[in-house]
């Protein structure tokens, strides 16, 4: 009888034990946020399995990419600042570090949309590729100019072997060979921020930049015409910090940026600006996020400010709702099965 107990509660010492070297508290208030009730309240998700000598929680990492994978709502890629790329599969509840990724400041990360261990990541000059879910990585691009990063990186949904960079010297160059060769195919003289291309209309692609607003093309990037004209009478709108299709129609996009937040309905030949409780031209968007199957749902984040503001009207009215961390909010991602479930990268203030 007492072997028996005894037999039953080593498992679970041992259980006790394995859990106490995976968990730590987090200190500091970076990584992962996590809400599952409408930004109503928040918990920090950032328990991590490492060695003993590493550090075991992301409450240090300064989140600088953050994505879902199109095929599982559950797994999450987080690129940082210089501390490495890490991944979730079980919504944030606990992360693994790449540990076969090389450091450097990780600025996009696309995800293969038909096989989801195939994933491409962009580091400083370089942008690396995965066959196997992470287990080895190569380099499919090396960038030769001094001083010139990858700022995004984009996939062909109906031709996934079409990859699309931006870069920071405004060049925009794809691959339609899964990244074994790549070709230019415009430059648009100033820093690219974001490629988007519509998944139901991959004709259509659109590139925002830090200075010259959003470029729009109809035919898969042979042809392009810039939006600026129209984003004339707002001032600081053509500073973009994200784009984003409100819902599945192509014609229809939505611009964040110094100004504040505008949409087209009629692909960027005119817009309408959503009235934000920051007030326009006061508040610097840093991310914001649309559930596309219903676009009245809108969440956004502005600079120096620890609030998400939620509106459930379509823009018309704002509920501001507050994130227990004094560090700068800099990613916004919704679950794209569950408009309850929001996810926030932070970052340390100044980083």
């Amino acid at each position: 009888m007492h072997k028996t107990k005894i037999f039953l509660i080593f498992p679970l010492l041992l259980l006790l034990i394995f859990l106490n070297g995976c968990t730590t508290k987090p200190k500091y208030g970076n990584g992962i946020f996590k809400s599952i009730d409408s930004a109503d309240s928040w918990k920090q998700k950032t328990d991590i399995c490492v060695l003993e000598n590493e550090t075991k929680v992301l409450d240090r990492v300064n989140v600088n990419a953050l994505i879902f994978d199109p095929q599982d709502n559950k797994t999450i890629y987080l690129g940082s600042k210089k501390q490495g790329l890490f991944a979730s599969f079980d919504a944030a509840e606990s992360w693994q570090r790449v540990r076969t990724f090389p450091s450097g400041e990780i600025r996009s990360i696309a995800v293969h949309p038909q096989s989801k261990h195939i994933v491409y990541v962009a580091v400083d000059n370089q942008v690396f590729k995965t066959l196997d879910a992470g287990r080895t990585w190569q380099v499919v691009y090396l960038e030769a100019v001094r001083g010139v990063v990858i700022n995004s990186i984009a996939i062909d949904n109906s031709v996934p072997q079409r990859v699309y960079l931006g870069l920071s010297d405004g060049r925009l160059i794809r691959s339609q060979d899964n990244g074994f060769s790549w070709a230019t195919i415009s430059n648009f003289q100033t820093q690219i921020k974001e490629i988007l291309i519509n998944v139901y209309n991959t004709q259509r692609i659109y590139v925002s930049t830090y200075q010259k607003g959003i470029f729009r093309s109809d035919n898969q990037g042979l042809d392009w015409a810039s939006l600026l004209e129209s984003l004339k009478n707002y001032d600081g709108a053509q500073k973009i910090a994200k784009i984003t299709f409100q819902s599945y129609k192509p014609e229809i996009l939505i611009s964040a940026s110094d100004y504040g937040i505008l949409k087209t309905n009629d692909s960027g030949k005119t817009w309408t600006e959503y009235k934000l409780l920051t007030g326009s031209n006061k508040a610097k968007i840093t991310s914001f996020a649309v559930y596309p199957p219903d676009p009245n749902i809108i969440y956004y984040i502005a600079f120096d400010k620890n609030v998400v503001f939620q509106s459930i009207d379509a823009g018309l009215n704002w509920t501001p709702k507050s994130v227990p961390t004094k560090n700068q909010l800099s990613q916004l991602i919704i679950d794209p099965l569950n408009p309850n479930v929001l996810y926030l990268g932070v970052q340390s203030s100044g980083n």
